[in-house]
Protein backbone atom coordinates (compact mmCIF):
# COMPACT_ATOMS: atom_id res chain seq x y z
CA UNK A 1 0.00 0.00 0.00
CA UNK A 2 1.75 3.65 -1.12
CA UNK A 3 -1.27 5.43 -1.30
CA UNK A 4 -5.13 6.21 -0.37
CA UNK A 5 -7.48 8.27 -2.06
CA UNK A 6 -10.37 9.25 -0.75
CA UNK A 7 -13.20 10.10 -2.79
CA UNK A 8 -16.48 9.63 -1.08
CA UNK A 9 -19.50 11.88 -2.22
CA UNK A 10 -23.20 12.20 -0.83
CA UNK A 11 -24.77 15.03 -1.75
CA UNK A 12 -28.57 13.95 -0.18
CA UNK A 13 -31.17 16.26 -1.22
CA UNK A 14 -31.25 19.75 -2.49
CA UNK A 15 -33.19 22.14 -0.19
CA UNK A 16 -32.67 25.21 1.29
CA UNK A 17 -31.42 25.03 4.18
CA UNK A 18 -34.95 25.13 6.87
CA UNK A 19 -35.90 22.07 4.69
CA UNK A 20 -32.82 20.32 5.71
CA UNK A 21 -33.47 17.41 8.44
CA UNK A 22 -30.44 17.40 10.94
CA UNK A 23 -30.50 13.65 9.97
CA UNK A 24 -29.48 14.03 6.40
CA UNK A 25 -26.95 16.41 7.76
CA UNK A 26 -25.46 14.25 9.66
CA UNK A 27 -25.43 11.45 7.02
CA UNK A 28 -23.65 13.52 4.92
CA UNK A 29 -21.00 14.77 7.12
CA UNK A 30 -20.95 10.73 7.99
CA UNK A 31 -19.99 9.65 4.65
CA UNK A 32 -18.09 12.82 3.17
CA UNK A 33 -15.86 13.06 5.78
CA UNK A 34 -15.92 10.98 9.50
CA UNK A 35 -15.47 7.88 6.94
CA UNK A 36 -11.95 9.62 5.71
CA UNK A 37 -11.23 9.90 9.48
CA UNK A 38 -12.17 6.29 9.87
CA UNK A 39 -10.26 4.72 7.59
CA UNK A 40 -7.33 7.10 7.64
CA UNK A 41 -7.15 6.29 11.52
CA UNK A 42 -6.75 2.29 10.06
CA UNK A 43 -3.60 3.14 7.57
CA UNK A 44 -1.83 5.48 9.18
CA UNK A 45 -0.11 2.71 10.90
CA UNK A 46 1.00 1.10 8.34
CA UNK A 47 2.24 4.25 6.47
CA UNK A 48 4.34 5.26 9.33
CA UNK A 49 5.68 1.77 9.97
CA UNK A 50 7.01 1.52 6.64
CA UNK A 51 8.04 5.04 6.19
CA UNK A 52 5.97 5.64 2.97
CA UNK A 53 2.62 6.49 2.24
CA UNK A 54 0.66 9.53 0.45
CA UNK A 55 -2.94 10.45 1.11
CA UNK A 56 -5.21 12.31 -1.58
CA UNK A 57 -8.71 13.96 -0.55
CA UNK A 58 -11.08 14.84 -3.22
CA UNK A 59 -13.20 17.68 -2.24
CA UNK A 60 -15.27 19.42 -4.74
CA UNK A 61 -15.34 22.74 -6.38
CA UNK A 62 -18.44 23.28 -4.17
CA UNK A 63 -16.05 23.36 -0.90
CA UNK A 64 -15.05 26.55 -2.25
CA UNK A 65 -17.61 28.17 -4.16
CA UNK A 66 -20.76 26.66 -2.63
CA UNK A 67 -24.25 25.84 -4.60
CA UNK A 68 -27.85 26.64 -4.17
CA UNK A 69 -29.41 24.40 -1.90
CA UNK A 70 -26.39 22.33 -1.09
CA UNK A 71 -25.41 23.84 1.99
CA UNK A 72 -24.53 20.63 3.55
CA UNK A 73 -22.28 18.80 0.54
CA UNK A 74 -20.69 21.94 0.49
CA UNK A 75 -19.89 22.70 3.71
CA UNK A 76 -18.63 18.88 4.42
CA UNK A 77 -16.62 19.28 1.40
CA UNK A 78 -14.92 22.42 2.37
CA UNK A 79 -14.18 20.39 6.15
CA UNK A 80 -12.13 17.97 4.07
CA UNK A 81 -10.14 20.96 2.77
CA UNK A 82 -9.80 22.32 6.43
Amino acid sequence: LYAIVFCAGFGGPFVTLDKLENAIWEKIFEINVKSNFIILKKVLPYFKENGVGRVIFIASSQSIIGAKNSVAYSSSKHAIIG
